[in-house]
């Protein structure tokens, strides 16, 4: 499933009318802003004097969109309510999330082992390495609904790891091969938005993107470090998560970078730390084998989990 896409991405349900549309598989969500009663005020005086929410009042009027309801603003396309304190709250939306949770149920039931994929760049406000709240309510109901894994893929950098009910979830096992570098031919409104003309080679393009590997992916080691996770299960029960650190050439010339390879010692024990920090707010906690991979510990994991439904066959499954 797919969180992260451009509306026209989705695909459509067919109507006895009407044929459907082809596309991926849909996890949208809602964002609500909670702002205090004088921030709502302020927003709500600054709308009527620059007309601001024309365009969405116009919709309302024409039947497109429903009006807002009462302690509600639409303003400049997001939605704010009044509440004590002021915060950013997103929430799954119910239908896809009862779709997909619908497919799990099913593959429960037609398969020995069932891993959800999700491709979710949506961060907690600016925290890349830190899931957006709706992230974290969809995994944990599709354990609940019989998933044995979730993972995360989409914002290119590692996120924690959480044991819930047994069962793991990594909210994004970051990059494993990342080479959009050497792709030879790009639209020319790429080039367009960066101010370059038709002359400009793909070079050029890439030049003028990373300000010559000074800012964004090429000038950050987090996009160039990864893990590998393997999960044992042994009587459908989770028994041992060991984490691999993998390097894709952090620095690298454009050709050379982006494959991945077995970190070295220092850096290998480094990544382990640092996703161990990030999964420290999950209650999850990775410990550092001198055998080179990090080790999440799951004692007492099993505390609130619930009894698994039996399995035909033991084994052990890379994620």
């Amino acid at each position: 499933m797919c969180s992260t896409f451009n509306e026209f991405n989705r695909a459509g349900n067919s109507r006895p009318d009407l044929q459907g549309r082809p596309g991926l598989n849909p996890q949208r969500y809602e964002t609500t802003i909670q702002v205090t009663p004088d921030q709502f005020q302020f927003l709500q005086k600054l709308d009527e004097e620059l007309d601001l929410g024309a365009e969405h009042r116009l919709r309302i009027r024409l039947g497109f969109r429903k009006p807002d309801p009462e302690g509600t603003i639409t303003f400049l396309g997001r939605r704010f309510v009044v509440g004590e304190t002021p915060k950013v709250v997103t929430t799954p939306h119910a239908g896809d999330l009862e779709g997909n949770l619908r497919a799990i149920r099913e593959a429960r039931r037609q398969a020995d082992w069932v891993f959800v994929s999700i491709h979710a760049h949506e961060a907690k406000g600016s925290d890349l390495e830190r899931a957006a709240e709706f992230i974290e309510t969809v995994a944990r109901a599709c354990i609940d609904e019989g998933a044995h894994a979730v993972i995360g893929h989409g914002p290119h950098v590692l996120r924690g790891i959480e044991i819930y009910k047994g069962a793991p979830i990594f909210y994004s096992l970051g990059n494993f091969i990342f080479q959009n570098e050497t792709v030879r031919h790009q639209p020319a409104d790429f080039y367009e938005r960066l101010g370059l003309g038709p002359e400009a080679t793909v070079a050029d393009l890439f030049d003028a993107r990373s300000k010559n590997d000074t800012r964004g992916f090429p000038s950050e080691r987090r996009y160039w470090e990864s893990v590998v996770a393997l999960c044992t299960w042994d009587d459908g029960h989770l028994t041992k998560i060991e984490l691999y650190p993998v390097e894709l050439g952090f620095q690298l010339s454009r050709p050379a970078r982006g494959r991945p390879s077995l970190a070295g010692p220092e850096r290998a024990e480094a990544i382990i730390r640092h996703l161990a920090e990030l999964s420290k707010p999950y209650g999850t906690k990775v410990r550092w084998d001198p055998k080179g991979c990090g080790v999440v510990d799951l004692t007492g994991s099993f505390a609130d989990a619930e009894e698994p439904e039996a399995q035909d066959r033991d084994g052990i499954h890379a994620v």
